[in-house]
């Protein structure tokens, strides 16, 4: 029986394993004495490598098969593919498609889409995983940023433009500090009240009483010494300062004013005194007279703290 090559239709002889001239290998089913070639053979194929998820393409598509992002100006990679194949005399070479490599870390199609850089509560109907953010929990975080955001702008000065100096130490009064009265303070202020009331003479005491008496926020009883202590030494302009800032801390204004013009009339180069008529008189409403203050503290020394103040408080209103 005369034999041909399937592949190169080569005349062969029955004990052949291979084609002579093509170097296909050859069998003989002994069932019915067909020729059975069994081809192998290499193919060069090319895939449009995807560029987000690692995963080879056919090059006529347009989106990757796995990811489904877009494939732009792909990188194109070669593949020599080895087959073997048997067969009978009359069947064709059909060539069949690669397995595409699997691919480690492949995205989900989901994660090609725009990120929210906004922080959403998780829903309690999503993933049993997350937990939902405990009502309480998050109303606490809330308070204490609150809380932060408010001791931040004491310090730094922001909330100033209300308060008041002190002609005792050119320091504010000790009500920015604390709402009780100072253990150590009460102890002296007794002590100052009974020097005062076995010998009312005592003007340097009573006055150390009421400046002890306005740092501890006794207002009403520190008023009643300043007054006592002008009675004697009238028109003392740190003393008038000093008592309108007590009727300032009690937001009776108009008195506030009455004695620090006062005592401005006294020395008008008071430059606390000048001051704090621009704070009281910002608290009352009246801006336009504040600022003229602001300004007449500046002028009477533009180098000192009061005069940093005043211009900070006047450029912010």
């Amino acid at each position: 029986m005369s034999l041909v090559c399937n592949q190169c239709n080569f005349q062969l002889q029955e004990d052949f394993a291979f084609c002579p001239k093509c170097g296909a290998e050859l069998t003989i089913e002994p069932s019915d004495r067909e020729i059975v070639i069994t081809k192998v053979f290499s193919e060069v194929q090319e895939f449009a490598l995807c560029s987000d998820c690692g995963a080879e393409n056919k090059v006529s598509v347009s989106f990757c098969e796995w990811c489904g992002i877009k494939l732009d100006n792909p990188k194109i990679v070669q593949h020599t593919i080895e087959k073997k194949s048997n067969l009978k005399p009359g069947d064709e070479i059909k060539s069949e498609k690669p397995k595409i490599p699997v691919v480690d870390n492949v995205k989900k199609k989901s994660s090609h889409k725009k990120k929210d850089s906004s922080i959403k509560i998780q829903k309690s109907s999503s993933n049993s995983n997350y937990k939902s953010i405990d009502d309480k929990k998050l109303f606490g975080v809330i308070a204490i940023v609150i809380v932060l955001g408010i001791v931040i702008l004491y310090s730094a000065g922001v909330f100033d433009s209300h308060k008041v100096e002190s002609s005792v130490n050119s320091q504010p009064p000790q009500g920015e500090q604390s709402q009780s009265v100072d253990l150590n303070n009460l102890q002296k202020i007794n002590q100052l009240r009974d020097i005062v009331n076995n010998n009312p003479e005592n003007y340097s005491a009573m006055l150390d009483l009421a400046h002890l008496l306005m740092d501890s926020r006794i207002f009403g009883e520190a008023i009643d010494n300043y007054k006592k202590y002008l009675e004697k030494n009238p028109n003392v302009p740190d003393v008038l300062v000093d008592m309108g800032v007590c009727y300032f801390e009690l937001k009776q204004y108009d008195d506030a004013i009455k004695y620090m013009e006062q005592a401005i009339k006294t020395n008008p180069m008071h430059q606390i005194g000048h001051l704090n008529l621009g704070v009281v008189n910002l608290s009352k409403g009246n801006v336009e007279v504040a600022n003229k203050w602001f300004q007449k503290a500046i002028e009477i020394n533009p180098g000192t703290e009061i005069a940093q103040r005043a211009r900070h408080l006047l450029e912010s209103h």
